[in-house]
């Protein structure tokens, strides 16, 4: 029977890490869809605008903050505490016996408070002289990833 290669392992494992997307891709996978939208939908999507302004590459800028707020919940983590344990038993036999044994139990471990985290985006939009949607821009990919709800659509 052929051994398997350690190197053949090694890329199955990079690359099942490489099919999962990141929050950038998820994030730029999303806003591609806005692309072609016309400005009502655009403020409609994302409320009333931040800055609407007309650069000097002559199409008009539409910027929006989205915000969001996150709540996790507190959580105790237990430690875990390897001893050995020395005895005596009376056997079978009915003669007294030692042992030892080696014993793993949950001690008290730590208390992790209740989190809230706070997430915001800085979403621009470049509309062209039909007021549509032909690019976009954004701050920070974890950030828009929350902020935009993107967690939900996973």
């Amino acid at each position: 029977m052929p051994r398997p290669r350690p190197g053949l392992s090694l890329i199955g494992v990079l690359l099942l890490g490489a099919c999962a997307a990141s929050q950038d891709d998820l994030v730029r996978e999303k806003l591609d869809g806005f692309i072609g939208m016309p400005r009502e939908s655009l403020v409609g999507l994302f409320g009333k605008p931040k800055t609407d302004s007309v650069r000097k590459d002559g199409l008009r800028h539409l910027t929006f903050i989205q915000s969001r707020q996150t709540e996790s919940p507190g959580y105790h983590s237990s430690a875990w505490q390897t001893q050995t344990v020395n005895g005596t038993i009376f056997g079978r036999d009915g003669w007294l016996h030692s042992y030892n044994e080696t014993v793993t139990t949950p001690v008290n471990g730590v208390w992790n408070r209740a989190r809230t985290d706070h997430w915001f985006c800085r979403l621009s939009f470049a509309l062209d002289a039909g007021g549509r949607a032909v690019s976009y821009t954004y701050d920070d990919a974890l950030d828009c990833y929350y902020a935009l709800r993107l967690d939900l659509y996973r």
